[in-house]
């Protein structure tokens, strides 16, 4: 039953307590006047991050590898400032990046942040 509840039922209930609070969020905005995108884009970035450490089914162990848990900290405190439209200085950074297709919104942006957290405790 562990082993079930590792596989299937803590990602899906990730994934709906995420979508369910997205809804929420993005309904109520208007009423409490707080700027949405930047409150969707949080709501989104650890979804997708909390989604990627449930993805880790097998034991997980303490690691002592900081550098590289600073290296995806980093990482998804660049696309998260990325995402809400903070990091215009960079301009040469993020037209690579949109070269290479990792600056899309809809599909590469999501799986990013899901791939940091699959990674994070790796």
């Amino acid at each position: 039953m562990d082993k079930l509840w590792r596989n299937l039922g803590l990602p899906l209930l990730i994934i709906i307590i995420g979508t369910l609070l997205y809804r929420l969020v993005s309904n109520f905005t208007m009423i409490l006047f707080i700027p949405a995108s930047f409150i969707l884009t949080l709501i989104k970035a650890f979804t997708c991050f909390s989604f990627g450490m449930a993805l880790k089914t097998h034991k997980r162990k303490r690691s002592s590898e900081w550098v590289g848990k600073l290296i995806i900290s980093f990482v998804m405190f660049f696309y998260i400032c990325m995402s809400l439209g903070y990091l215009d200085g960079f301009g040469e950074l993020i037209r690579v990046l949109n070269i290479l297709g990792l600056t899309n919104q809809a599909i590469a942006v999501p799986l990013i942040y899901t791939l940091c957290g699959y990674l994070f405790f790796d």
